[in-house]
């Protein structure tokens, strides 16, 4: 039978979310959004049945408007929520899949279809030595298809809190999410879910815990709770119904602590100023005491800030 589902939802990043988890267990099926609040069957014409996702947080009842008989009842989408995660909340796939097969109980819930390692997201390191304004600037160009390859990319600053962008300032988690995630890694607790429900949409489409509650958080929980997260985020990225692309953003940390950091990464990216090039500050020996320490599967490509504003071509060497 094939299933049209119409979602309503105001935020992106949770449409696509659950576009992309409810294709997995409906491959045949047609998801679109639903538009300003009304149902329109004809938006999915060649579905057999329909069924209505919504927001409630964003939508009443009255607003979903049913007007075909093939629409099922309206299942909200926000109402699943967690003792544990007092400040965010869980959009449960599974159960959703199970609402909408709940015209015929006797139907398992669909299990994910394809090969989990054809969909696996990528752990990126980048080491800026740059002005805050450029290293915002390399990641938004350089970095925008890691967005777009996986649906979804979260980003993990791992700095003093000073240092991190004003983007984060719109995240509902803008002070204190991170912490919360390093207190949990600090005791070993940490899991992959607990990094997601701390973590919201900043201003420039990635997904963030945001800043720490104080600006030395990061130092403060010692570079064991930062491995420990780095760890729990690359399961983030094998999750066959929705895997993610990392970015991890380091700065300030002793070379010893950065070697440790890049070891857990896919690739490094390290980010340099040309005007350092002809300054004798030792910084060519730090990274070239970083990248002979990595093992020799790990990429490493540098960035130089002139040239992307000239948009010319970066360099992947082995220092």
């Amino acid at each position: 039978m094939k299933r049209g589902i119409i979602i309503f939802e105001r935020e992106d990043y949770i449409y696509k979310l659950l576009k992309f988890r409810l294709s997995n267990y409906f491959p045949d099926s047609y998801i679109v959004r639903g538009k300003k609040g009304r149902i329109d069957s004809s938006d999915i014409p060649l579905a057999e049945c329909i069924h209505i996702l919504y927001d409630s947080d964003q939508f009443s009842y009255e607003q979903i408007c049913r007007d075909s008989d093939s629409l099922d009842i309206p299942v909200t989408i926000s109402g699943l929520c967690n003792e544990e995660y007092k400040n965010g909340r869980i959009i449960d796939c599974k159960y959703l899949a199970n609402k909408i097969i709940n015209s015929d109980p006797s139907l398992p819930v669909p299990s994910f279809v394809g090969n989990p390692s054809e969909h696996n997201g990528r752990i990126i390191l980048l080491i800026p030595y740059a002005y805050m304004d450029e290293r915002e600037n390399m990641i938004g160009t350089e970095f925008d298809y890691l967005k777009k390859s996986t649906k979804m990319c979260l980003r993990i600053d791992l700095m003093s809190g000073i240092r991190m962008p004003v983007t984060f300032s719109g995240v509902d988690n803008s002070s204190g999410g991170l912490t919360e995630i390093l207190d949990l890694a600090s005791r070993n607790e940490l899991k992959p879910e607990d990094i997601m429900a701390y973590s919201t949409p900043d201003t420039n489409g990635f997904i963030t815990p945001g800043r720490p509650r104080h600006s030395d958080d990061v130092f403060d929980y010692g570079i064991d709770a930062v491995i420990n997260l780095m760890e729990e985020a690359y399961e983030l990225t094998t999750d066959p119904a929705f895997p993610l692309n990392v970015l991890i953003v380091a700065e300030g940390f002793r070379i010893k602590e950065l070697i440790r950091i890049a070891s857990h990464a896919g690739e490094v990216h390290f980010l340099l100023p040309e005007r350092l090039l002809d300054e004798d500050t030792g910084f060519r020996s730090e990274i070239g005491t970083i990248t002979r320490s990595l093992p020799h599967d790990i990429p490493v490509t540098m960035h130089y800030c002139d040239n992307i504003l000239r948009n010319r071509n970066y360099e992947t060497v082995k220092i």
